[in-house]
């Protein structure tokens, strides 16, 4: 468990046991910004 600089962020690092975004995703960085649309990130 990390904290930034100012402390307004935490970075936990763990094994999830199933999704942790509410789409079903893996997790709730799973699109990109390409061209000014939205994308798949690989």
């Amino acid at each position: 468990l990390r904290t930034d600089c100012d402390q307004d962020a935490v970075w936990v690092i763990v094994d999830a046991a199933g999704p942790a975004c509410h789409t079903g995703e893996r997790t709730c960085f799973f699109r990109r910004i390409e061209g000014g649309r939205l994308v798949p990130a690989e």
